[in-house]
């Protein structure tokens, strides 16, 4: 019981000298700057998330016209062809020989 006693008096003694701490006046500074700088780039990283965003999205809805549009109104190209041919006149035809 005595051995405790004696460590907790070097222990106790051992405090005695000790002071408080001191940092660098300019840490607060450092600190609330390096701060502004993860903000500043957060809102850059946020900005271009959503502009990648907004232009996957008029990526969809443009693919999604596009296909709706074909699917409603399909031409083949025997009418396009035919159709050509009526516009300006034209009597093409092809025969192959074997």
């Amino acid at each position: 019981m005595e051995n405790i006693d004696q460590e907790i008096e070097k222990t106790m003694n051992s405090l005695s000298g000790v002071q408080r701490a001191v940092s660098n006046p300019f840490l607060h500074t450092r600190i609330e700057a390096k701060l502004d700088e993860r903000k500043s780039y957060h809102k850059w990283a946020m900005a271009i998330f959503y502009t990648c965003l907004l232009l996957a999205v008029a990526n969809v809805y443009t693919l999604a016209e596009y296909q709706w549009n074909t699917t409603t109104t399909t031409v083949s190209e025997v009418d396009y062809t035919s159709a050509f041919q009526s516009e300006y006149g034209l009597t093409y035809t092809l025969t192959l020989e074997q």
